[in-house]
């Protein structure tokens, strides 16, 4: 594929953000690591396009695949047959490869595209501007690209920064028993392990989990997680970009729910993103042990500002628990577009307009 024109993004930050992201996701192995169907590259990774508008990043999305609500599949075809006759869905599969069409979550599938003759993908923008065309817009959207939430941008992989020494935590520690008998489920960058007795041995089908003992972070002990990365903190070892959120996320928490059992998984892998289908098949499995509050720290644009139809429809799956609440990030990008998840009425969106 071609790379993005990344001189068409005018902010320098944003745009070493999204390039990091963009060549994260083509160099590590993430078909493995998500373990579903992917469009892949060399070596594992998968395709990222960028849509770049006035200067920004409008959204971002996997190439060679579109999302589709189910009950409209027939008609998208017929439109892929008739209008773009050369576009080739993925129909000719070995043994081991995944279907063309993949269900994903309450009604709505993934499409794949075969590879052109040049090695590239359709452009999914124009795909899906031909069967918005026709069937109008949202019938099929783009596999979004999600992170977590930053400043009108990616998260810089600078945050969390670390804090002067001696500074309170705002806001500070509630007293009493606050939180007690909630669970809450983060699905964020997954936790740090500080030394061998942080980790907690793999299981069958589950991989090795963090439980924070109290050294050196006595506020997170009893967070449990997926591992995010294993850090020597005593040694010469660095805490990578994006690595880290998910922790300080766990602690913000805590500071408002001391007493809440809090399970932080490492879902946004990738430069401290992840696939819009990978999170709502993370979401949908994590219905299954009963928490009380899913937790997101994701403010992502989309295509014409449409909603993330895998995560309406996960919405739908949620709202059959009584009880549970889905909480997320209003967004930092001071703009009066929607963000989502946060603009989905059955959300709870999140923010502040000062510190206080």
């Amino acid at each position: 594929m071609s790379e993005p024109r990344w001189d068409d993004i005018d902010d320098p930050t944003i745009r070493d953000q999204v390039q990091y992201i963009w060549e994260q996701f083509r160099e590590k192995g993430v078909a493995a690591e998500f373990g579903e169907a992917l469009g892949t590259v060399g070596g594992g990774g998968i395709d990222v396009g960028v849509e770049i508008s006035g200067g920004g990043v409008a959204y971002m999305y996997a190439e060679g695949q579109i999302l589709v609500r189910e009950q409209y599949l027939q008609p998208v075809h017929e439109v892929l047959n008739q209008y773009l006759p050369n576009v080739q869905e993925r129909r000719d599969w070995e043994a081991e490869d995944p279907l063309p069409v993949q269900p994903l979550i309450a009604d709505v599938s993934v499409v794949y595209f075969q590879r052109q003759e040049d090695g590239t993908y359709p452009s999914v923008p124009h795909l899906l501007g031909t069967i918005d065309r026709v069937l109008g817009p949202g019938f099929a959207t783009p596999n979004h690209i999600l992170t977590v939430c930053g400043q009108g941008g990616p998260c810089p992989a600078t945050e969390p920064e670390e804090v002067y020494a001696g500074i309170e935590p705002y806001p500070s520690v509630s007293p009493g028993g606050a939180g007690k008998g909630i669970s809450i489920y983060m699905a964020d960058t997954g936790l740090l392990a500080y030394g061998d007795d942080d980790l907690d041995p793999p299981r069958p089908g589950r991989p090795a989990t963090v439980t924070n003992r109290g050294k050196p972070h006595s506020w997170l002990a009893g967070v449990k997680g997926t591992l995010d990365r294993r850090q020597d903190m005593t040694g010469g070892q660095n805490i990578l970009p994006y690595e880290g959120h998910g922790t300080f996320v766990a602690g913000v928490a805590r500071c408002l729910a001391p007493k809440a059992d809090i399970y932080v998984e490492d879902v946004f892998k990738v430069a401290g993103s992840t696939l819009e289908t990978h999170l709502a098949r993370r979401l949908d499995a994590a219905l299954a042990h009963g928490y009380d509050v899913f937790h997101l720290s994701i403010a992502a644009p989309t295509r014409r500002d449409l909603p993330l139809i895998s995560f309406e429809g996960w919405l739908r799956r949620l709202g059959q628990y009584k009880g549970v609440a889905c909480v997320v990030a209003a967004g930092n990008s001071g703009v009066r577009l929607p963000t989502w998840p946060a603009a989905f009425p059955e959300a709870v969106a999140a923010g502040a307009l000062a510190a206080d």
